[in-house]
């Protein structure tokens, strides 16, 4: 039998690409237990829809009215003929500006609702609650009492090759060599200029730094300044991440949705908190 799954989810430069990742990651594994997977959005990068389709998935792009009254019940409302149309089995939404009274609206006209949600900073009534932070318990207030708590990293929302990999990396023991550089995948050259004079001072040619850059960032990036430094090796929205994380000795990194997977990856980091949820 075939459920059909949309998810709601947006993307830009200040919002970065996390909860994009780790819906796609959720959305390929339904799509392998024979489910029909939507993307619903009203922002995305041209990239990310081209992946998002690349993958079969369905697209549909979420009307903005900028006179809107009530953000959350204009969006519900754009979303509701889409989810009828489909007739939609469950709805899974994982945006920081979404809550109880888009989920209210919505909960009727859907089979089952999962929330996707670390920031804890307002109420929801889905049937589903995903929290995969590392914060032991979480407000009752929050939700509602037929919801479905899934708290800590256990549920964490982790590509295969991570889990993969973990059964092969060994625990880092034998010095620093490798240093893997990733500040997440929303816009972050403001963060990565800043750390480029530290990271040049750098004078052991023994050291190899890996700099991961979004499609975001890299619109940002003085690659000809970069490349200049024979130690660093550049790579744009690479598919490689599991890899490069397991063989890297130590990361650099922003506290978002790259925290579990260098946690997977038993990887030594030194982490810096660049938005409020992190």
């Amino acid at each position: 039998m075939t459920m059909n799954v949309a998810f709601r989810v947006d993307a830009s430069p200040l919002i970065g690409l996390g909860h994009v990742m780790r819906c796609l990651t959720l959305a390929e594994s339904l799509a392998e237990k024979n489910c029909r997977i939507f993307f619903f959005s009203q922002q995305m990068p041209s990239f990310m829809i081209q992946n998002i389709q690349d993958k079969l998935f369905h697209f549909v792009q979420v009307p903005v009215d900028p006179k809107t009254y009530s953000p959350e019940l204009q969006d519900a409302e754009s979303c509701l003929p889409h989810l009828q149309q489909i007739a939609c089995d469950l709805l899974i939404v994982d945006h920081y500006q979404r809550g109880y009274i888009w989920e209210n609206r919505l909960i009727d006209s859907v089979g089952r609702i999962m929330v996707i949600d670390d920031f804890l900073n307002r109420r929801h009534c889905g049937h589903i609650f995903l929290n995969q932070s590392v914060r032991p318990e979480m407000e009752k207030s929050l939700t509602v009492p037929y919801s479905q708590v899934l708290m800590g990293p256990r549920y964490a929302l982790l590509r295969p090759e991570f889990a993969y990999l973990r059964e092969t990396t060994a625990v880092r023991n034998q010095g620093v060599r490798q240093i893997l550089v990733f500040l997440g995948g929303g816009e972050t050259s403001h963060w990565l200029n800043a750390l480029f004079p530290f990271l040049t001072q750098v004078k052991y040619k023994v050291f190899t730094f890996h700099i991961v850059l979004s499609k975001l960032t890299a619109q940002h990036i003085d690659f000809e300044k970069w490349s200049a430094f024979e130690q660093f090796s550049i790579h744009v929205q690479t598919p490689l991440m599991a890899k490069l994380m397991s063989q890297a000795d130590l990361a650099i990194g922003a506290a978002g949705s790259a925290s579990w997977e260098r946690c997977c990856l038993k990887l030594p980091s030194l982490v810096f908190s660049l938005a409020d949820n992190q």
